[in-house]
Order: structure tokens, then C-alpha cells, then sequence
């Protein structure tokens, strides 16, 4: 029923990705081949690695998702924070530090989502996003105080 309802592109999903692609196909359908077409197979990917949550991620934010390698938890936290880092108008560079440190930025966002959003931290954050993730920069004190 699947083949005849998603044709040569569920078949190139089952193909490629076997049962993980089956439950993606069954639970995402429409939308989930609609991503791969748009985004290429790191689509699919994100999709079967994170259910539900992963096709949220690239509705929201498309190719600025698929280079997430992340675990699902920071995925779901990502979702989550979806709406304050649309608002902030920078939502492509806190996935960028998202994606290159991975589950620590994450991390770090969602502990911090109370006072990271504001704008002259996340400038700071997302011009060097190192010093915060390792502690050495005080959260706080060290973008205030330079101002």
C-alpha cells in the first residue's frame, strides 16, 4: 500500500534505508518525501534519526537542520526553542553552533534560554561560542560587562 501511494520515491526510501525508512514513510508519508526532495537524503536521515521531532526541525528551519548531528534530546530542546530563535533573526547561526559543537551548544542553549536570547549575548555567544561552552566565560557578567 505504502509503494502505491509514495511510487519510485518510496521505493528509493525503502531501498536506501530498509526498515527505518518503512516507519518513516508510514508515520511521515507525504511530508517526509517532500524533505527529501528538497534536502537530499540528509533529510531522510535527520527524519529516521529523530521521529517526529526531526521533521519539526526541518519544516522550521530546512537546510539549516540537516547538518544537525545531534542526539534527540537537543533535537526535541531545539524544537523547543524554535519560536525565541526565529525571533531573534539569527536562527542560522545558532544552528550553524549547533551543528559544529553539537549536543554541548545544545545543552547550553537550553540551560540557558532565559537569558541567551537576549541580543547583546547572543552576539557575544555566537562570535566566539567556545569560552561559554567551556566555563571559562561567565555567562553573565563578561558580555554585560564589556559593554
Amino acid at each position: 500500500m505504502l509503494l502505491e501511494r509514495h511510487g519510485a520515491s518510496g521505493l528509493r526510501v525503502l531501498l536506501r534505508w530498509g526498515d527505518d525508512g518503512l516507519r518513516v514513510l508510514a508515520l511521515e508519508g507525504d511530508q517526509a518525501l517532500a524533505a527529501l526532495a528538497r534536502h537530499g537524503d540528509d533529510a531522510m536521515e535527520l527524519m529516521i534519526r529523530h521521529p517526529g521531532v526531526g521533521r519539526d526541525l526541518l519544516e522550521r528551519f530546512g537546510k539549516d537542520a540537516v547538518r544537525l548531528k545531534i542526539s534527540t534530546d537537543s533535537a526535541v530542546n531545539l524544537a523547543r526553542l524554535a519560536e525565541p530563535m526565529a525571533s531573534t533573526g539569527r536562527a542560522a547561526e545558532i544552528l550553524a553552533v549547533a551543528g559544529r559543537y553539537g549536543d554541548r551548544a545544545c545543552a547550553f542553549l537550553w540551560k540557558h534560554k532565559g537569558v541567551i536570547f537576549g541580543a547583546a549575548l547572543l552576539t557575544a555567544f555566537l562570535k566566539d561560542p567556545e569560552p561559554y561552552l567551556s566555563g571559562v566565560k561567565d555567562l553573565v557578567a563578561e558580555p554585560l560587562g564589556g559593554l
